[in-house]
């Protein structure tokens, strides 16, 4: 038999075997799949998955509609999220093979992936991998499910709570209660113990004045000069993947010489297989000429500490493309409930389909397929830290990495304050660029038909984690990010980050070429020494300012050449009509 054919029998048996073990896996009686999971703990038990799976099969019709999935696509997705070989259960496991609930952070798995342990069995495991779906996967599937099982409970509650009963249970001291904000967009909040939900409760709303600023950065279409600008950086990522396709068709032609030479040698020809080139990656784009739709910003608000979803909730409302990061486990159950009150958890994404360069973003039905919750923190690297924050004020949570567990988290957590669990860190390039970078190295497989990829340039950044702001900004990589609204808070940057300067952050904005403000995005703007200035004033007086951050390339002219002017858009009559600087925002 040539070794061909004996590759090809291997394949067959190795898949054959594969089908086997999927098959009996997902065919054991319901009673062996509780009593191993009772021996594996509670987070991470396989009568937890068997639920799991079922609601995975009852979406497919959802997803079939939407992503054309086929019932044989879906399957390999539940297999993939279900199994994992003993190995990988022996690495989970603290003793090697006899795996204890690991708590709800784990080792720092992202989104609450670890949020348990694998089972005892030390030949397969039920351990539920809902990271190897894939970040955006992952946020649709945990959304959907919150949505069928969890938000029922939260409905019934926050109705407990208008009617008087208090609701309770949720949080203590008042439970979760629901304002409608406008036709079709519901906000849940805490009932009690928490600023940002009482200022919603009573119908003020939370910080107005940067929630217009940042509406107002989204609708702005990109000046000619940033989309040149643009369109020089996709050409010269064209060049690069030109290269690398040149490199591949020269590899290519060495491998045939070697091989030719090998056959030409009828002794060498039994040994000398002929080499396997991998095929390159197919270009993002054509060497036809780049059009202003092409390259041009899609509007991507991303919010980076969303507390309980004010700011995403209210922009995804407007239209637009939202990425939400939030850690605290309240905290995203609120956000989650918002989205199934306002729309459920479609998975279709507005950003793939949108104008790029438009100035206003096309309303569609519902939340869901414009806000993607994520629930973990952002920062420079992956790790995993704890979160804290005061009795009274709940859901502002202040980070707290470098601790060895939650023993020394506890003893660290200041009177007045509680400990509100773990917080994975993930980098924001890694979560926005995943699947783009997946695409291009061919290892999507049965998932690139999931939820559509955020768009690589986000127009809007709003960063606001109580001193932990410097990390954020360590995590964006190559990120083209345009306008950036961030909080300047010296006591929690210093607090939170032993011997850091808090004027380093400005710092920092400006080395990344942004021109700061402390009004808005349209300036008035400071010069560098004016900066310094403000950070050592705020410094002394301890008092937080909200910093208004513009890309030098929104601007028309060189720096040398600039006036004190705000960015300057395309020209529009409602640009026009909007060009009076609000006031600065309250603090």
């Amino acid at each position: 038999m040539s070794p061909t054919a004996q590759r090809r029998v291997l394949l067959a048996a190795v898949c054959g075997l594969a089908s086997c073990l999927l098959l009996l896996v997902l065919t054991l009686p319901a009673q062996r799949r509780g009593a191993a999971g009772a021996a594996g703990g509670a987070g991470g038990s396989s009568s937890d998955n068997a639920p799991f799976f079922s609601r995975v099969a009852d979406c497919s019709q959802q997803l079939l509609q939407q992503r054309d999935w086929t019932p044989a696509e879906l399957q390999a997705v539940a297999a993939r999220l279900l199994t994992t070989d003993a190995r990988t259960a022996a690495a989970q496991a603290p003793d090697g093979g006899k795996a204890a609930a690991s708590g709800a952070g784990g080792s720092g798995s992202s989104s609450g992936s670890g949020s348990g342990s694998s089972s005892g069995s030390s030949s397969s495991s039920s351990y539920l991998h809902l990271d190897r779906l894939g970040y955006d996967m992952e946020a649709q599937l945990r959304q959907q499910v919150f949505c069928e099982e969890a938000f029922p409970l939260m409905e019934l509650e926050a109705a407990a709570a208008a009617e008087g009963g208090g609701g309770g249970g949720f949080a203590s001291g008042g439970g979760v209660a629901a304002r409608r904000l406008r036709p079709g967009v519901t906000m849940y909040v805490y009932a009690g113990d928490d600023e940002v939900s009482r200022t919603i409760r009573d119908g003020a709303g939370w910080e107005n004045e940067l929630l217009t600023e940042v509406l107002w950065a989204l609708r702005q279409p990109l000046p000619p000069h940033a989309l040149a600008s643009q369109r020089q950086q996709e050409q010269q990522k064209q060049q690069q993947e030109q290269q690398r396709e040149q490199q591949h068709r020269r590899s290519a032609a060495a491998a045939a010489a070697a091989a030719a030479a090998a056959a030409s040698d009828g002794a060498a020809s039994l040994f000398v297989a002929v080499p396997t080139v991998a095929q390159p990656p197919a270009a993002a784009a054509t060497n036809a000429g780049l059009s202003a739709a092409a390259t041009a910003v899609p509007p991507l608000f991303v919010d980076v500490g969303a507390n309980v979803g004010w700011f995403s909730v209210n922009v995804a409302a407007e239209g637009f493309a939202v990425a939400a990061f939030e850690g605290m486990a309240s905290n995203v159950a609120l956000v989650r409930a918002s989205v199934c009150a306002s729309g459920g958890s479609s998975s279709s994404s507005g950003s793939s389909s949108s104008s790029e360069n438009s100035t206003a973003a096309a309303p569609a039905p519902g939340l869901g397929g414009r806000l993607r919750l994520y629930a973990f923190g952002l920062g420079s690297r992956d790790t995993s830290c704890f979160l804290f924050s005061d009795i009274n004020n709940r859901g502002d949570g202040i980070t707290m990495c470098d601790v060895a567990d939650e023993a020394a988290a506890l003893a660290k957590v200041p009177r007045g304050y509680a400990l509100r669990g773990r917080l994975p860190i993930r980098r924001m390039d890694d979560v926005l660029l995943q699947r783009q970078r997946q695409q291009q190295e061919g290892a999507l497989g049965d998932l690139s038909r999931g939820p559509a990829a955020l768009p690589s340039e986000v127009k809007v950044l709003k960063v606001d984690v109580e001193g932990y702001e410097p990390h954020v900004l360590g995590g964006l990589g190559t990120l083209r990010v345009w306008y950036i609204a961030t909080e300047f808070n010296p006591v929690l940057l210093s607090g939170v980050n032993s011997g850091y300067r808090p004027v380093q952050l400005l710092e920092d904005l400006l080395e990344r070429r942004y021109r700061l403000s402390t009004a808005g995005f349209r300036g008035p703007w400071l010069s560098p020494e004016e900066v310094k200035r403000l950070a050592a004033d705020a410094s002394a007086r301890k008092a937080p300012l909200s910093i208004y951050a513009a890309h030098w390339d929104l601007f028309p002219r060189a720096p040398h050449q600039l006036a004190e002017q705000a960015p300057q858009p395309a020209p529009t009559p409602a640009a026009a009509a909007a060009a009076t600087t609000p006031s600065g925002p309250k603090r």
